[in-house]
């Protein structure tokens, strides 16, 4: 989840086939929420039940698919940025300043789980959970000193110790884990994979002239995007990567496949694209808002967005 400045959206091209679609042909409802923070997270843990983070530290529940909402403070110092629920009531949030905090009673009350030697200039954008007791959190540094240089830590005892990683790269963006327990990680210098929960890596160039900073794979299929409207496709796994060249004023945030061969993205400046062919063409539409659009959750009937400004969207499955 990264936020960036509001920019004019031009779609001239996708990978040869770009064409727009009217929003009034897409299904999206929007959610009105009791807060209109920065809403960068988003996390389902079954059709009904939901958790967004905040820019103000604060975490949104709802068990009623979004028609109410209860707000739990988590932290009063910088945003949150990201979750990872394991069930409905134990749940990790990661932020800004090397912050990690856990739950075990769906919000209400949380536990300061940081890394001992995490420093303020640490920001941790994501994070994941296998089990209760093992995770990992990744991020990069702001220093000035070293800006953008990844960090990767990794618990196996519920956040009391954290073991960090060496050299993982530099800017990383957002962990993506795979069916068969595969652990992706995009970056400055190509992808991080890690077939062990993150206890070792490696990097797989993508030789592409841009990072991305997120990613999605669906089988063979994979979607690559990140700032800049920079977007790549790969057929193959992620062995390999192909530029979809888009000239738009915007910068691609979240992807995810959504069902089969249909896959999103969303962008700055409340828009989205969608492909119903792996990535092959893409349309483009805008939902009613103007917001950033930072993160995509999916459970077994819904497709939810979430962005600035309180943006919450859902659509059907």
């Amino acid at each position: 989840m990264h936020r960036f400045s509001i920019k004019t959206a031009l779609a001239i091209a996708v990978a040869g086939t770009l064409f727009s679609a009217p929003a009034s042909s897409q299904t999206w409802s929007a959610v009105t929420p009791p807060v209109t923070n920065h809403f960068t997270g988003v996390d389902f843990t079954n059709d009904s039940t939901g958790y967004i983070v905040t820019s103000s530290g604060k975490l949104l529940v709802t068990t009623s698919t979004g028609r109410f909402w209860k707000v739990y403070p988590v932290s009063t110092q910088p945003p949150l940025e990201d979750l990872c629920f394991l069930n409905a009531q134990v749940g990790y949030v990661c932020g800004r300043q090397g912050m990690v905090f856990l739950t075990t009673d769906s919000g209400a009350s949380w536990y300061d789980r940081s890394p001992a030697d995490a420093d303020t200039a640490y920001w941790f954008l994501s994070i994941h959970f296998w089990t209760a007791d093992t995770g990992i959190v990744v991020g990069m540094t702001r220093d000035p000193q070293a800006p953008f240089r990844g960090i990767v830590y990794r618990t196996t005892d519920a956040g009391q110790n954290w073991q960090r990683v060496n050299n993982p790269g530099t800017g990383l963006g957002d962990i993506t884990v795979l069916t068969d327990g595969t652990v992706l990680i995009p970056s400055f210098n190509g992808i991080l994979r890690s077939t062990d929960r993150g206890t070792t890596w490696t990097t797989q160039p993508h030789n592409l002239e841009r990072p991305g900073r997120a990613l999605a794979l669906s089988d063979s299929l994979g979607i690559l995007v990140g700032n800049a409207a920079m977007a790549a496709r790969s057929v193959d796994g992620g062995q390999s990567w192909k530029p979809i060249e888009l000239s738009i004023e915007a910068h691609f945030v979240a992807t995810q496949f959504v069902g089969g061969d249909t896959a999103l993205i969303t962008a700055t400046g409340g828009t989205v694209f969608e492909s119903v062919d792996g990535g092959a063409s893409f349309a483009r539409y805008s939902l009613p808002t103007s917001a950033n659009l930072f993160d995509i959750a999916l459970t077994s009937t819904a497709v939810w967005i979430v962005g600035s400004h309180g943006a919450i969207f859902v659509r059907p499955r």
